[in-house]
């Protein structure tokens, strides 16, 4: 809003809803026009959804009062769905005809998800001498779930086998 006369009071207002003290931030809610007023969002903590208010700029100039209003919209959308593994890669060695070190073969990845709900499926196939617990279905809400890895290196000749797990 722009005044003719220097140094007259312009008030702001914010009206509509929800949460508009947390996500609209207006550098002053009062001052001396001509003045620059910085108006900005602050998305934390909101939850996907659209957001409506509407500024009113007021100026009092003698007996008449001038309004100005903006119409101030955010959008807050949810990031896609994810899924990680930590770490992202187990390592075991055996030396063959040894004694089979248990707990050295045995390992876990810790899965979790953005927050939003994901299903994924854990299995293995192709690969005797290595097993996963659980298997099938696991869902994730912003959780935390464990999947236990263990080799058994019986029968198997000197190498370096490698096998992905798909998760």
């Amino acid at each position: 809003m722009k005044t003719t006369t220097a140094l007259q009071v312009i008030t702001v207002a914010v009206s509509g809803a929800p949460f508009i003290a947390a996500w609209l931030l207006v550098s002053a809610s009062q001052g001396l026009s001509p003045r620059a007023l910085k108006v900005s969002t602050n998305p934390t903590s909101l939850p996907a959804g659209i957001y409506a208010v509407t500024t009113t700029f007021t100026v009092v100039s003698g007996g008449q009062t001038l309004t100005q209003t903006t119409a101030v919209t955010l959008q807050v959308t949810s990031a896609p769905a994810s899924i990680s593994t930590t770490p992202t890669s187990l390592n075991s060695n055996y030396v063959t005809g040894g004694p089979i070190p248990g707990a050295s073969l045995s390992s876990a990845f810790i899965l979790s998800s953005n927050g939003s709900a994901v299903s994924a499926k854990v299995a293995v196939t192709g690969t005797p001498w290595l097993t996963v617990t659980p298997t099938g279905g696991i869902s994730l809400v912003g959780l935390f779930d464990t999947v236990a890895v263990t080799v058994n290196p019986t029968g198997q000749a000197p190498k370096r086998p490698e096998h992905y797990l798909p998760i």
